[in-house]
């Protein structure tokens, strides 16, 4: 339906929109071009059942289209990201160490979380924040410390001009009782300078 999309089918060979969830187009590299992105005006039709979707069956079936998604781009880290995100959506709604549904969609999240967080190629923010949520999960979740210690650390060595995993890190040490190493990594954090982003 929209305009643009059409003209991008029309004159673009191989131009082509990926996945089912969280699409992009995909537009092969051609002679002469460059690449850049751009945001257009898009209008979005909301079906019954669709994103607002308030009878809790919302994560299941973007699950199932994520799975999909999966088949057809094995590997594929943004889908992966989301798949995780999806588990922790449904933990969430009901977090219950004693049911064996919800340990099954928390240990899927922190699973697929490092996962993503392995694959080298794709969105740099996407693999970092993956790294940050695997950190929550076992922080938060599964009072595994060295697991979310060591999850902020390689954030940390992936964006060391970022301030946020030394906030976690000296948090958790803080809360642990360890305020001279929460210090430690407060002082780390207010030495960076300012970044450029």
């Amino acid at each position: 339906r929209n305009p643009d999309i059409r003209w991008i089918y029309r004159n673009i060979p191989g131009a082509v929109v990926q996945r089912r969830t969280h699409q992009s187009l995909f537009v092969p590299d051609l002679p002469g071009g460059h690449p850049y992105q751009t945001l257009i005006d898009l209008e979005v039709m909301e079906h019954e059942g669709g994103y607002q979707d308030r009878t809790q069956n919302k994560s299941g079936r973007y699950i199932q289209w994520l799975l999909k998604d999966l088949e057809e781009m094995p590997g594929d880290g943004r889908t992966i990201y989301y798949l995780a995100h999806g588990h922790l959506e449904l933990w969430q709604a009901r977090p219950d160490h004693r049911n064996d549904d919800s340990k099954l969609h928390l240990n899927l999240a922190l699973k697929l979380f490092k996962q993503r967080a392995s694959i080298r190629v794709g969105y740099y923010e996407e693999r970092w924040f993956a790294m940050i949520k695997a950190a929550e999960i076992c922080e938060r979740y599964l009072a595994d410390y060295e697991c979310s210690v060591g999850q902020w650390r390689m954030a940390q060595k992936l964006d060391p001009d970022r301030a946020d995993t030394f906030f976690y890190i000296a948090q958790h040490y803080n809360l642990a009782g360890q305020p001279e190493r929460a210090l430690e990594e407060i002082r780390g954090g207010l030495l960076l300078p300012t970044p450029r982003r």
